[in-house]
């Protein structure tokens, strides 16, 4: 039986293309409806709800209510956009374009309303619920649409709201050839000029309006138009379009598109709901984010503004749910609200394809199950996607098989993704309906005999003129060399590949993929070792290229130029060790720490290769304490089992692990390879930017190589050492016995031989802060861990702790130190860390800590540091708590004779004695002592010193202070360090106790009261007295007391018997007064005397109170503002300098007299000087010259009427 005669109708029919959104005539929508099938609306009791529980049935009754859902919300809807989705070819064109032009009225050519026709094809079980979803949506609004396809009707990269205010200016009747046109119709009707636009239109066009604006010189009409509505804007005819014409619309934000499509409503359809319904949404947008920017801002504002008024439907590929994890398309999520979202499944489409091409005959259908149960097991194993196909659905389905569906659609979609075709020039792409009709009639699959099943070979003819061309020659070579060695299923398989590779990201090209997919014959079998040796083939002549993440592909022409390119690299005998060597850094870091008593060891790691690998650090933790595995990567001749046993029982590697690998030929070849891939992607990786498209893919994928083949060259070398074997001190251990995996066998070996590493290993743990508690002053609370039942750091001594260091641990250190006469820190560490002790670093610093306070070893700091000999010594903690200065440090054994008991007794008894302190024999407490003793000491010493300096008159300072002061500074010089320190006070021992003694009693003679009776008597002396000698003869009573104080003040120490100066100091200070007073006095008197004259003179009398007292005020400056205690200004000074002062006094009074007496009379007073001094007169005559001279002088300025006062 041949194949056609299996349908209900004629398989070999025309089936129409892709729906196209810009076809819109009657014809052509009755054609779309007549075909069009709505699947699904089964009840949930019916066998069929449970394959289609959401067909095309529900999407549209989800949709319908959802929108109603929305128009009833108070205010309206928020968001009034929806998300229609689906694979290429599963239909969601024909859903929308149905919807929206049935939303939009659209008749059929016999009259008949396409919602009618559209409706009419829901054949299902629950019908109804579309009609009544259908019936409450149209009873709430009066729709009209504007559909298309924004891909074919967008301009120079316009926005998606532009292209729909384009849309609706034609839909609403506006200019539609010229879109500035459009724009100032607008305008006019804003401006409620529109009806005498139209107007003048008839008068001067001779012709309505509407019969103009879709002609192509439209411009010009509306130009001549505008002239005669304003001819002051448009004074000349071409005015306007002189200034516009051929100009692009200016651009419009989204918010401004969408006020214009309100107003173009307002004025055209105030009472319409209009649905953009909006086809390649997500592949126009999706990958330029400014047009996503915009076309959310469009979204969000078609709600923010017209509030339901006006609605977008936008078309799109993916599936927008919380899994879809398309970062482009996040944006959309929050705009198209979940209620409002409808997608069109594989199985919707299945359906279609069953009821409109595939619907058997009824005599058939039951041998196509009995077909179908005889080869299910077959189908099961080695056909695609049958796993768990069922007989009806093979009976449907046949020629094809179920899961052939949903590949062709991805494969369609991937197709059109990453086609660079024209937008709408998708002819080549055939959706599944019109696949089949080629593959039925083009590939007479129609006449073919019964048993024979579409494959993807038969696919591939159809489909192949949609692959880009650098494919399609690919194609034409592998065709040529396949008839060339007579290879018809290697031909085959390249063909399913070059199908499959479109979606090997998801579902990588396997042998076994490409077996199932060309399953073309019931009873045909398993194919895959054919298939594999077939792709194989090709891949040898450089026609496929392989990846272990993606699988085979078409090498293209540049790829096989790559492919050359890259098989003349490799890697060197020399190289393949360095290859190693960075896996095994990675392998190491797998393995899990053996462990010992509950302890962790780290693991440290070498590599030798017998090459130019000798001891190369793999990784090294920086920690002594840890196992050493040595891996020997060594060709066969050098694995010998006897020589490894000696070997590792050998000193040089005794304390290492060694790991001797097996086989390494697949470690080798897989190095080969990455070798290659690394050449090339650092040869064109820098290059990126300027390969062509085949080479940059060929670059991606060699990455994707060099990622796997890093990969893969790793699981070679653990492979390659998990054949090997393990040697420890002349014992062997299979690796593969340890264990399977690397990690595994390597630290079950690890752990197998750790107690024999580390023979001599205690693993008390001691923290950072008990190592603390020995560097303190007083060891109080210290840690059990130091005394002598456990590391014998610490014995009681009554109720002292001392630091007898007679463990185990701390004699093995003190020991090593004394028989390598000192060693460094980091030698410590690493001995003591290494094997066979494995103490950690914090225990062996306890223990040294320990030693030093006990005066068993002592430390010299790096650099020529500071050494130090007791735990107070600066630099001591740094030491302890530092692990640098721990590393650099060196210890050596403690200097026993410096220091003799005898010595010690002595300072002890100068502390006892001085300080009434008692010290051990510990030089760190005597140490100690000197810092908290002598600081105040050296402060009780500068005080003394500072009162002796108080003094008012010199008194020497004793040498013994000076002594003193120079004994601490050297005391204290190096007081963080014992030794120096206690040194530095044998030596400063009898210059200590004397100053000390000298310095107590100055302490005690010092009393503040004396210390002010000696400044008194001395600033008496340097004062008072001094005046009064000045001033002339002393008393001689006074003379001789002051000779009496001068004398006391010249002892060593006048502050004894200070008390008997009180008298002679009184004396003197009631003597210095007495003169004072007698002088104030004296001025007093001279300034009266003053005053009087002045008041004496005329006009005086006739001052008002004011004046005289502004007059009189000139003398309050002739008498000295003191008192009699007062030493300044001096006695001297208040005798001699008065009279001068008084007279200037006098005469400025008597000049301010001059100023007043003036303001209240008619004649100005001046006071006049005749300078006649020194004039010789030798008789009579020269007498009468001279008063002659006086009285021409006096009469000049009497001329001058004024009145004179002689000075």
């Amino acid at each position: 039986m041949k194949i056609k005669e299996l349908f209900a109708e004629d398989v070999t029919r025309s089936i129409p293309p892709v729906v196209y959104f810009h076809q819109h005539l009657p014809e052509h929508i009755e054609s779309e409806v007549r075909e069009y099938i709505i699947t699904g609306g089964w009840n949930e009791d019916h066998p069929n709800y449970k394959r289609v529980p959401d067909g095309i049935h529900e999407q549209y009754v989800k949709l319908l209510r959802g929108i109603t859902r929305e128009l009833d919300k108070p205010g309206g809807p928020d968001l009034p956009n929806a998300w229609i989705s689906g694979f290429y070819g599963s239909g969601k064109s024909s859903f929308a374009k149905l919807l929206g032009l049935s939303l939009d009225g659209k008749s059929l050519p016999d009259g008949t309303s396409l919602s009618e026709a559209w409706l009419a094809r829901n054949k299902s079980q629950r019908r109804q619920e579309m009609v009544d979803a259908w019936g409450e949506l149209r009873a709430k609004i009066n729709p009209i649409s504007v559909v298309f396809d924004v891909g074919a009707k967008a301009r120079d990269n316009e926005h998606v709201h532009a292209v729909a205010i384009r849309q609706l200016q034609e839909r609403l009747g506006y200019a539609t050839k010229d879109p500035i046109v459009a724009d100032f119709e607008l305008k006019l009707e804003r401006d409620g000029l529109y009806d005498q636009f139209q107007e003048i239109a008839q008068a001067q066009l001779g012709k309505p309006w509407s019969e103009v604006k879709d002609t192509s010189m439209v411009d010009q009409s509306f130009s001549l138009v505008m002239h005669h509505l304003d001819k002051q804007k448009h004074i000349d005819p071409l005015s306007w379009s002189m200034a516009y014409a051929g100009k692009a619309p200016p651009g419009r934000s989204a918010e401004e598109a969408t006020a214009d499509i309100g107003d173009m409503l307002r004025f055209r359809a105030d009472d319409a709901t209009l649905f953009f319904v909006i086809d390649e949404v997500s592949q126009y947008s999706q990958f330029n984010k400014d047009r996503t920017d915009k076309l959310r801002a469009f979204a969000t504002s078609l709600g923010s503004t017209l509030r339901g008024k006006v609605w977008m439907l936008a078309l799109g590929q993916q599936k927008l749910d919380e899994g879809a994890g398309d970062d482009v398309l996040v944006w959309a999520r929050d705009r198209f609200p979940p209620q409002l979202r409808v997608h069109l499944s594989a199985t919707n489409i299945r359906d279609v394809v069953h009821r409109r091409l595939l619907q058997k005959k009824t005599e058939h259908v039951a041998m196509l199950k009995s077909a179908f149960d005889e080869h299910r097991p077959e189908l099961k194993l080695f056909a695609y996607g049958c796993s768990e196909v069922t007989a009806d659905e093979f009976v449907e389905i046949y020629p094809m098989l179920p899961g052939q569906i949903d590949l062709v659609l991805q494969i369609t979609s991937a197709l059109r993704t990453r086609s660079n075709r024209a937008p709408g020039d998708d002819h080549a792409i055939r959706g599944l309906l019109q696949l089949l009709g080629d593959l039925f009639s083009d590939l007479k699959l129609a006449e073919a005999e019964f048993g024979k099943v579409v494959s993807l070979d038969q696919i591939y003819e159809i489909q192949k003129t949609a692959l880009d061309s650098d494919t399609q020659s690919s194609m034409s070579r592998i065709m040529n060399k396949c008839v060339e060695i007579k290879a018809n299923l290697a031909l085959r398989a390249a063909k399913a590949v070059a199908l499959l590779e479109l979606i090997q990201e998801s579902e990588p090209t396997t042998p076994e993929m490409v077996a199932k997919c060309l399953y073309d014959r019931l009873g045909v079998g398993d194919q895959v070792s054919e298939v594999k040796e077939a792709l194989e083939l090709l891949r040898s002549h450089g026609l496929l290229g392989y990846s272990d993440k993606l699988g085979y592909k078409i090498q293209s022409s540049a790829g096989e130029e790559w492919d050359r390119e890259r098989r003349d690299g490799g890697a060197s005998v020399d190289k393949v060790g360095d290859y190693v060597l960075a896996a095994l850094k990675e392998l190491l870091a797998t393995i899990e720490k053996p462990k010992l008593n509950d302890r962790p060891f780290p693991i440290s790691g070498l590599f030798n290769n017998a090459r130019l690998h000798d001891d190369a650090k793999i990784f090294n933790p920086n920690d002594p304490t840890c196992v050493t595995l040595d891996f020997r990567y060594l060709p066969n001749e050098d694995r010998g089992e006897s020589d490894w046993i000696r070997q590792s029982d050998e000193s040089a590697l005794k304390n290492r692990l060694v790991w001797v690998c097996g086989d390494n030929e697949k470690v080798r070849e897989e190095v080969r390879e990455l070798a290659r891939s690394e050449a090339m992607v650092k040869k064109y990786r820098p290059r990126r930017e300027n390969l062509s498209v085949q080479k940059r893919t060929c670059l991606n994928e060699e990455e994707i190589k060099l990622e796997d083949g890093t990969r893969k060259v790793k699981e070679a070398v653990a492979d390659c050492f998990r054949a090997g074997t393990f040697y420890f001190r002349g014992d062997k251990y299979e690796a593969r016995s340890q264990g399977e995996a690397f990690s595994t066998a390597a630290n079950r070996c690890a752990t197998r031989i750790i107690k024999d590493l580390f023979g001599m290993f205690d693993g008390t743990v001691v923290s950072p802060a008990e190592v603390e508690q020995l560097l303190q002053a007083d060891l109080v609370g210290v840690s059990a861990k130091f005394m002598r039942d456990e590391l014998g750091i610490l014995d009681l001594d009554g109720a002292r702790y001392e630091a007898t260091c007679t463990g185990v641990v701390p004699v093995r250190i003190q020991e090593k130190i004394a028989r390598d006469n000192g060693v460094s820190g980091s030698l410590l560490l690493s001995d003591f860390g290494g094997a066979p002790f494995g103490y950690r670093p914090e225990l062996i610093k306890a223990c040294v800590a320990g030693l030093i306070r006990g005066s068993k070893v002592k430390a010299q700091l790096s650099d020529g540091g500071a050494e130090i000999n007791s735990w107070r010594d600066v630099g001591m903690q740094e030491l302890f708590t530092s692990a640098q200065a721990f590393r650099r440090a060196d210890f050596f054994p403690a200097d026993e004779g410096d220091i003799n008991p005898g010595q010690l007794n002595k300072i002890r008894k100068f502390f006892n004695d001085e300080f009434n302190l008692k010290l051990g024999r510990d030089i760190g407490e005597i140490a100690d002592a000197v810092e908290t003793q002598f600081h105040p000491l050296n402060r009780k010493l500068t005080d003394v010193v500072g009162d002796l300096k108080k003094l008012s008159v010199a008194v020497p300072i004793p040498s013994e202070f000076e002594t003193l002061r120079q004994a601490i500074e050297k005391c204290l010089a190096k007081v963080r360090h014992a030794k120096p320190t206690v040194q530095q006070l044998l030596k400063n021992l009898d210059a200590l106790r004397e100053g000390i003694r000298k310095v107590n009693v100055y302490r005690s003679e010092l009393q503040d009261d004396l210390i002010g009776k000696i400044n008194d008597a001395g600033e008496i002396m340097r004062y008072q007295f001094t005046q009064l000698e000045h001033l002339g003869p002393v008393d001689a009573e006074v003379a001789e007391a002051a000779e009496r104080i001068q004398t006391h003040l010249k002892t060593d120490r006048p502050w004894l018997d200070a008390s008997e100066l009180d008298s002679d100091v009184e004396l003197l200070r009631e003597a210095y007064k007495t003169q004072r007073r007698e002088l104030l006095g004296a001025q007093e008197v001279g300034a009266d005397a003053a005053r009087g004259t002045v008041k004496k003179r005329p006009g005086f009398s006739t001052l008002s109170s004011d004046h005289s007292a502004i007059v009189l005020r000139e003398f309050d400056s002739a008498v000295t503002n003191t008192d009699e205690d007062a030493v300044s200004p001096k006695l001297i000074d208040l005798r001699d300098s008065f009279q001068a002062r008084l007279g200037r006094c006098e005469e400025s009074a008597n000049r301010k007299l001059d100023e007043i007496l003036s303001e209240t009379s008619d004649k100005i007073l001046r006071p006049v000087s005749l300078n006649y001094s020194n004039r010789v007169i030798n008789d009579e005559t020269d007498v009468d010259k001279l008063l002659a001279e006086i009285r021409k002088e006096l009469m000049e300025h009497l001329d001058a009427d004024v009145k004179m006062r002689i000075v």
